[in-house]
């Protein structure tokens, strides 16, 4: 398919989205790319089959999943110093505070208000 037809889909599906839920099956990565591209809102989960045709679902971006136990693993530290460890930095917080921001807004399937 054509990548401007592919983009065009994604546009349209985004404005269904607006007023109906819509889940999409698909096997091709063009849609997914086409989503992430035109940054339209979308929480896009990959299906895996495992043994015994269980099926899992996990979000699709890696790196996302990565960015938020990396934040995770960064706030349960800033939380849980030990009197002997220095406290976070005012600086260290707002870093963390603002990827947290980007990682809901990101994983949110709607838009999050400022």
């Amino acid at each position: 398919m054509d990548p401007s037809k592919v983009d065009g889909l994604a546009q349209v599906l985004e404005t269904v989205a607006e007023f109906r839920q819509v889940v999409v099956f698909t096997h091709d990565t063009r849609l997914t790319e086409a989503i992430r591209r035109l940054r339209i809102r979308a929480t896009i989960l990959e299906m895996a089959r495992k043994e015994r045709s269980e099926v899992e679902a996990e979000y699709a971006d890696e790196a996302t999943a990565r960015r938020a136990s990396g934040a995770w693993a960064a706030l349960s530290a800033a939380c849980h110093y030990h009197s002997y460890e220095s406290n976070p930095t005012a600086g260290e917080l707002r870093t963390l505070h603002d990827e947290v921001r980007v990682l809901a807004e990101r994983l949110s399937p709607v838009p999050l208000s400022s």
